[in-house]
């Protein structure tokens, strides 16, 4: 009986007494106590005592029972009303942005799997997963649908960009056969004779620097020009896989190749019987180029540099007498060459796997007018289904594939509206460059932390961080549209047939390359052919895709670990390349130095195994840069600004992930933007890194010895 009405007592007098105080108000919500009424009964009174007496005698007994009990519950009281420390302080993201990235990780996420046994897989999806993810298709397809919407504003086509979209997608009726006239005539012009005419004495690499230097629409690498006058740098690049491209390699292995090849013989009013290469051999002839393509396109690239004299050695197959700088010299009418003049190329396979093809050059121009007429030959024709004949996919790509040409020769014009939106209020474009400074802070300072290198190692790297030129946004200007219509106030009326429109703002398109606003504006593109984001060494310069400061990777009211793991595991990867194996050789200035000096620390850092699991020699393993210290600075710069811009906060979660920690949001933000459906890709660029940090093991509670978690890890910055 004690128990009992110590209990209520201390229910209905204690704990009220202590929330009108303010403490502990969610310790459960109100309720009404519901007890056996037995225990709380009084035994009744013998008939011959007195209502008084009864009275009395009960009130002593409640009086005396209540004291005691009170006694007895005492304890507990003083238990209830002692300071104790408090819970971890845990808020919630509540914005549209949070939410939107909430459900999108929510979607990709598979609960099944274990993180701690493949944590890109746990994110991403596994490979035959239906549902798998490819960020930065969404992405790029979600930057499409604005263009769209952009277009479809423009009810009167008063813009460029928006007559140029149409004669692409909606043809006049009169205009497929003049088109189809044209490309003939063009692909003819290029030197891509076949299917009509067999090759004789064309050249493929001449072919090919014509499209890359004038026409930017070369398959196997692109050319561009970095800086201007006495520092201008010819640069070669991997290039990314047109629109379609990806969608045709995943449907290769099941296509009726002889059908496929008829379809595109027929348009071109080609007799089959008239072409000398059998489809077997014409398929195996385009294997080649995907291969060298492909293989140079996936996996880290690894830089190299020299002079354009020296250049030919790379590439020995060339046909004897000819020579790098003539071909240069010839298709580039805009920059002056020498022998002397510097060429990087992003890649040495772009070189390597080159030669390779220049050993049979009569193939070789069977295979680049192949790739040409399949990349055009669907949209000039009007015909879809030769590409996608999914009845379901035809519309959507040719709206995407028109969008493309657009933005290949009008830049950011078909956007135009979409970034004066975000980006015309100056402090926009600020926030993104101060959180690239914070990066990159996060890379200077832990350099400075380092024990195993000195003080001048320390401060020059620190410097050769801060000095890193950055190229993300267009300058301010762009964002007004009396300044965007001075911009392109010399583009053509595109009223012309479609091909007439892409040949014409070519002219445009090349006539602005010795222009100023060339790199910001006129070759800008949401997500540009270089890809999300690419560092060179020599002019020590790191540009990112504006596509890649959108969601899911950024946004100001998204959570830092959203940002850090997103945006800024693109913007730390890259910066890593400054002191990575090739970047302790180059000075701030791009001079050659060795100013890390010999280190055995460095040599065994960079040499460890980070138990990369690719084995095949189509794919390149992963290695410590960038990857591994790539992590370490976002997680890094992450750290430093939840210290201080949440200091009265343990945790920050996001609204559709609460089961997920801050910090876990984070690894989950940075693996998701690596997610993608290509065959090349095995999640070892999410997996590598994150299993040889100790704070990605600490924050998923990974088991010793597990795969995400292995007992020797190979950290850069110790993390």
């Amino acid at each position: 009986m004690s128990h009992a009405f110590s209990t209520f007592f201390f229910l209905h007098y204690i704990l009220p007494i202590r929330n009108r105080n303010g403490l502990n108000k969610r310790l459960w919500p109100s309720r009404k106590l519901t007890s056996d009424p037995s225990r709380f009964q009084i035994a009744e009174a013998t008939a011959a005592e007195s209502m008084g007496l009864r009275r009395r005698k009960a009130i002593s007994g409640l009086i005396s029972t209540g004291f005691v009990s009170f006694i007895v519950s005492l304890p507990l009281l003083v238990y209830w009303l002692q300071p104790r420390p408090p819970g971890p302080k845990v808020a919630y993201c509540e914005t549209d942005i949070c939410q939107e990235f909430g459900l999108t990780l929510k979607a990709s996420i598979n609960t099944s799997l274990d993180p701690c046994d493949n944590f890109y897989y746990f994110v991403c999806g596994s490979r035959d997963d239906p549902k798998r993810r490819d960020t930065e298709d969404n992405m790029t397809a979600a930057s499409y649908e604005r263009a769209l919407a952009q277009i479809a504003t423009d009810k009167r086509q008063q813009s460029e960009a928006t007559r140029f979209y149409h004669s692409c997608y909606r043809p006049r009726a009169n205009e497929t056969a003049e088109n189809i006239a044209q490309f003939l005539a063009f692909k003819k012009r290029l030197g891509l004779v076949w299917p009509e005419k067999a090759p004789t004495d064309q050249d493929p690499l001449s072919i090919m620097v014509d499209l890359a230097i004038n026409w930017d629409m070369n398959f196997l690498f692109d050319i561009s020009v970095v800086g201007r006058d006495r520092r201008q740098v010819l640069l070669f690049t991997r290039g990314r896989l047109g629109f379609g491209w990806k969608e045709y390699l995943e449907e290769r292995p099941q296509l009726d190749y002889k059908a496929h090849v008829k379809r595109h013989y027929d348009i071109m009013a080609v007799h089959e019987s008239r072409v000398k290469v059998s489809d077997s051999q014409l398929r195996d002839i385009e294997s080649r180029i995907i291969e060298a393509k492909l293989d140079a396109m996936y996996g880290t690239p690894e830089q190299n540099w020299s002079s354009l004299g020296d250049l030919d050695s790379w590439t020995p197959s060339v046909r004897r007498g000819q020579t790098w700088l003539d071909l240069i010299a010839k298709h580039d009418k805009q920059f002056q060459w020498s022998a002397t003049s510097t060429v990087i190329t992003e890649d040495y396979r772009i070189f390597q796997n080159l030669d390779a093809l220049l050993k049979n050059r009569s193939d070789l121009v069977v295979g680049l007018s192949w790739i040409f007429v399949q990349t055009h030959l669907w949209i000039v024709s009007d015909k879809v289904s030769i590409r996608f004949p999914a009845a379901s996919v035809n519309s959507q790509a040719k709206k995407y594939a028109c969008l493309e040409y657009v933005d290949s020769r009008l830049g950011l014009l078909s956007v135009s509206k979409t970034m004066e939106e975000r980006f015309g209020q100056s402090d926009r474009v600020r926030n993104i460059d101060s959180f690239i400074v914070r990066v990159k802070e996060a890379a200077q300072n832990l350099l400075g932390n380092l024990t195993w290198i000195g003080q001048s190692v320390r401060k020059y790297g620190s410097t050769k961080l801060g000095n890193i030129t950055r190229r993300v946004l267009p300058d301010q200007d762009f964002y007004d549209a009396r300044n965007r219509e001075l911009m392109y106030r010399q583009l053509p009326k595109m009223n012309d047939t479609f091909m007439g429109n892409l040949l014409r703002s070519s002219d445009f398109y090349r006539e602005r390359r010795k222009d100023e606003r060339f790199e910001d504006v006129y070759s800008a593109r949401w997500f540009p052919r270089f890809g999300r984001e690419i560092y060179l060494h020599l002019p020590n310069l790191l540009k990112v895709a504006i596509g890649i400061t959108d969601m899911p990777l950024y946004h100001n009211d998204a959570t830092l670990a959203i940002r850090y793991g997103g945006f800024g595991g693109f913007v730390a990867r890259s910066l890593s390349y400054a002191f990575d194996e090739t970047g302790i050789t180059v000075g701030t200035n791009g001079e050659r130095v060795e100013w890390w000096g010999k280190s055995a620390e460095y040599a065994s850092k960079v040499k460890c195994d980070v138990r990369s699991t690719s084995d095949s020699p189509t794919r390149r393993p992963v290695r410590l840069f960038p990857g591994v210290p790539g992590v370490e600075v976002a997680f890094a710069g992450y750290k430093v600004s939840v210290s201080s811009d949440f200091r009265e906060l343990d945790d920050f979660r996001v609204r559709h992930l609460e089961q997920f920690k801050d910090d876990q949001v984070f690894f989950l933000a940075y693996c998701y933007a690596l997610c993608s459906r290509q065959p090349r890709t095995t999640g070892e660029q999410c997996n590598v890194p994150l299993k040889n940090i100790r704070v990605f093991a600490a924050a998923f509670n990974c088991p010793q010895g597990s795969a995400m978690n292995p007992p020797n890890k190979c950290s850069f910055f110790d993390l």
